[in-house]
């Protein structure tokens, strides 16, 4: 994001990446803006979930930063696939060797930020199934509360069939 930044303002406020279209280096400004800002609260919850005792909470929580990040997987890819056009398409005789250079590493940050984000929405799903594969007892505790503790869990058992 910096790096493109940079190679506009040095490059006379036009975006070196694509002078027909000047949105192209807004988009990739602006969505690693959203991107970051948008990762604050889910550290919020990821720090808050490690003392979190409901179940079904975590699940939500685990299902929205899911759906986040599988969002902006396609978002930089879209963006990837669009400044990687431009930049190709683009005249480049005129600019300066750093201003390149500069273009070049927002292109090699697009493409990381779709592994990562990617890679981000791989252990979502991961811990999705794990807590949705683990046993909630009828007195609000879960199965690991007892592995941790030293006892028993208590079974209830119903002669509704009788």
């Amino acid at each position: 994001m910096g790096c493109v930044a940079t190679a506009q303002s040095n490059n006379g406020g036009i975006c070196p990446i694509s002078a027909v279209d000047p949105s192209t280096c807004n988009y990739e400004i602006g969505l690693s803006v959203v991107a970051i800002l948008s990762t604050l609260p889910f550290l919020y919850f990821d720090i808050y979930l490690g003392r979190l005792k409901e179940i079904n909470l975590e699940k939500k929580f685990i299902t929205v930063d899911a759906i986040v990040a599988f969002i902006y997987v396609l978002l930089w890819f879209i963006g990837f696939w669009y400044l990687f056009n431009r930049w190709s398409e683009s005249d480049r005789t005129h600019l300066k060797g750093f201003i390149i250079d500069n273009v070049k590493c927002g292109l090699a940050f697009t493409f990381l930020s779709i592994l990562s984000w990617g890679t981000s929405f791989g252990i979502c799903i991961i811990r999705l199934r794990v807590v949705s594969h683990t046993v909630t007892y009828d007195d609000g505790t879960s199965e690991a509360e007892y592995l941790d503790s030293s006892r028993a869990p208590t079974y209830v058992i119903s002669n509704s069939a009788i």
